[in-house]
């Protein structure tokens, strides 16, 4: 190797960047030969070679300073000025890079790699019109390999969080070679993760399946669009393709015991989870699944054994200890629920299903109390559960408290508005609170929608029995000329 001799004094040094070399070599020979007395030289493409590596691997100060001795030996090279205005895009100096990227398309005209880098900096200036017009000119390039251009463009796109823009230009890249499996599985992707057009996906997988049929990608990502549309027998048979193909594939296996449990195949999900328990070195995963198997089957001694095993392997598994709760609380065991629950929060405080289950063991022990306390330290941990505001609603009915009841009820409604009983439970609430035009209107609602609302209301509010004829004849005016 040849290197071009300076006018310092000193020695210079030549090092040489094998491919081959870890990140971190690089970053070591880099350092003691730049912090060393003598002069260090390299050549463009190692220099090259440094500055990408360091990039890619976030060292920032350490790309800085190849990229200033790269200016400094070899200040007229477009080469190193792109790499000096990818280096100021991951410092967020956008401006500078885009100046640069100007620079370099005024002597090397159309440097594709260029132009691609200044359409990110525009979208990331949120100029997203001259970004895709940049783009469009670029197509319009005679270009050796147009669909993988696209991609490019399309990565480039999603990493900025311009979507529509990712999926214009993948199907350009697929309409151009229709069968790339590559951009097919973008594509599919990509329709189907940021627009939820499941549907499509599961077209363009079986597309690929049609030209690859030993495709494990196609394969197992059919399964997942599967699952997503709560399909989780046909989510099996994707996957189980996937190990038919390769009995390595470790993910396809949970997964396909994860559709067998969703499909409440309970027997089916157990024997897989077995085979992927024999399979990964992360044992403890699938015994938690099985116990959730043998809890939904109702077996709680089993669920409980594997549970227990789990903890024996990593004893501070939450989910482990989740499990034994759940079960505790089923076999009416309160107060060992109420016990694990207690170590589940000391390891995880914010677990808000957890609080819901110390709750329902603290109704089950006739400690209302303490169960508001904790359905509402659930709720703060995550409001937009609706039946733990009924839950909680109900035991302030239950203790005379009808505004929190009735500020309960209504967050429920808000959140679910198709709530069974909902307005049989406002009806009671605004007869408690004696504001009887609201009462009757939801009654009327509530009677409306199950005949037998109307005697559960009477055993609630048991005062308005001396008005009942005439409560009673006014509801049956009202919903016959509704019926009219």
């Amino acid at each position: 190797m040849y290197g071009q001799k300076n006018t310092h004094k000193a020695m210079i040094t030549f090092f040489e960047i094998q491919p081959e070399k870890e990140v971190d070599e690089v970053l070591q020979g880099f350092t003691q030969r730049t912090a060393d007395d003598s002069t260090v030289y390299y050549d463009v493409d190692e220099l090259e070679d440094i500055i990408d590596h360091f990039l890619e691997k976030g060292y920032i100060t350490a790309a800085e300073t190849a990229v200033n001795l790269g200016r400094t030996l070899h200040p007229n090279n477009t080469d190193i000025q792109y790499r000096q205005a990818r280096l100021f895009t991951f410092q967020g100096k956008l401006d500078e890079a885009l100046q640069l990227t100007t620079q370099i398309d005024d002597i090397d005209r159309k440097d594709l790699e260029n132009m691609v880098l200044r359409g990110e900096i525009l979208l990331r200036l949120n100029k997203h019109r001259e970004a895709e017009a940049l783009f469009d000119d670029l197509l319009k390039e005679e270009l050796t390999d147009k669909e993988l251009f696209c991609m490019e463009i399309a990565h480039v796109c999603t990493s900025v969080g311009y979507y529509d823009s990712a999926e214009k230009y993948l199907r350009i890249a697929h309409e151009t070679n229709p069968k790339n499996l590559d951009i097919m599985l973008e594509l599919a992707f990509i329709v189907q993760q940021n627009y939820e057009n499941t549907e499509e996906a599961i077209d363009i997988y079986n597309q690929m399946i049609d030209i690859e049929p030993y495709s494990i990608e196609a394969w197992f990502n059919l399964g997942q669009a599967y699952l997503a549309q709560d399909k989780p027998d046909k989510a099996a048979d994707a996957f189980d393709f996937v190990t038919a193909i390769d009995e390595k594939e470790l993910n396809a296996w949970l997964q396909k015991a994860h559709a067998y449990f969703e499909n409440k195949n309970y027997q089916k999900a157990l024997e897989t989870y077995q085979i992927y328990f024999e399979k990964t070195d992360k044992k403890e995963l699938p015994l938690v699944y099985m116990g959730e198997c043998y809890e939904e089957m109702e077996k709680y001694d089993k669920a409980i054994e594997y549970y227990q095993k789990a903890i024996d392997i990593v004893p501070d598994y939450v989910d482990a200890y989740v499990g034994l709760s759940t079960c505790m609380l089923s076999t009416e065991r309160f107060e060992d629920c109420l016990d694990y629950t207690d170590r589940v929060l000391r390891l995880d405080p914010f677990n808000d299903e957890v609080w819901v289950y110390r709750a329902e063991a603290f109704v089950a022990l006739d400690k209302p109390e303490e169960a508001i306390i904790a359905y509402e330290r659930a709720l703060k941990l995550d409001s937009e559960e609706p039946e733990t505001f009924i839950a909680l609603g109900n035991l302030y009915l239950d203790k005379g408290d009808y505004y929190n009841a009735l500020y309960c009820f209504k967050n429920a409604n808000e959140i679910d508005d198709e709530i069974e009983k909902i307005n049989l439970f406002f009806a009671v609430c605004y007869c408690k609170l004696q504001q009887f035009p609201l009462m009757l209107a939801h009654l009327i609602c509530a009677i409306l929608e199950n005949n037998e609302a109307y005697k559960q209301f009477l055993e609630f509010c048991p005062e308005v029995q001396e008005f009942a004829d005439e409560t009673e004849e006014i509801v049956e005016k009202i919903i016959k000329d509704d019926n009219v």
